[in-house]
């Protein structure tokens, strides 16, 4: 599990890099994929908002650490969940194998990592003891604790004051994804046109 969290922290820190270098972009043929991917407009949307993270890299870092907490949580009542079903596993074993099984269920195979938190599960537990039952009532403890925990943002939609987006506020919105080059160039341009249409009206 180790060598698999470290398989997977520089695997990101490579694949940021390749994002946020445009030379390693073009040979990677980074561009020309995200180019011919489908639904390009999601795809640009994506690509937008890691440029806005670039920028903003302490609100990322505080935003992570914010998260905390909540793995913590999900940990810790997993723990409790696992003791209340006999779990032949220790209180610290639990902060190494949930995490994993959270982690793997959310690669986008099957809904909510459906049989794949079980496989893992399974996997990690069995040297520890666990049956395949036992296994599978820790992974629907997990998914029913998260289920619970989310609907509590239903109370934000019961209490009202929650709607879509505006065409002002969605507006407000592109205007500060794009980046403060291309706002001063839209500008410079605007006047340039501004300046123009004066010079045509007195002419």
């Amino acid at each position: 599990m180790a060598i698999g969290a470290l398989v997977i922290i520089v695997g990101v820190v490579v694949g940021l890099v390749v994002f946020y270098t445009p030379l390693l972009r073009r040979i990677t043929l980074l561009d020309f994929v995200l180019r011919k991917l489908p639904m390009q407009a999601q795809v640009q949307r994506a690509v937008e908002t890691m440029e806005i993270y670039r920028r903003r890299p302490g609100l990322v870092l505080g935003t992570l650490i914010l998260t905390f907490p909540v793995h913590m949580t999900v940990v810790f009542s997993a723990m409790c969940a696992g003791m209340a079903f006999g779990l032949p596993l220790t209180p610290g074993y639990y902060w190494v194998v949930v995490p994993v099984v959270v982690l793997a269920g959310s690669i986008p195979i099957s809904p909510q990592g459906a049989g794949v938190m079980e496989f893992f599960a399974i996997l990690l537990t069995r040297k520890q003891g666990c049956t395949v039952s036992q296994a599978f009532a820790l992974t629907m403890s997990i998914r029913l604790v998260q289920i619970l925990w989310n609907l509590a943002g239903g109370l934000f939609v019961f209490r009202g004051g929650y709607h879509a987006p505006t065409e002002k506020e969605q507006h407000e919105l592109e205007d500060d994804s794009q980046p403060t080059d291309e706002k001063a160039e839209l500008e410079t341009a605007d006047e340039r046109r501004y300046t123009q249409m004066g010079q045509v009206e007195q002419a």
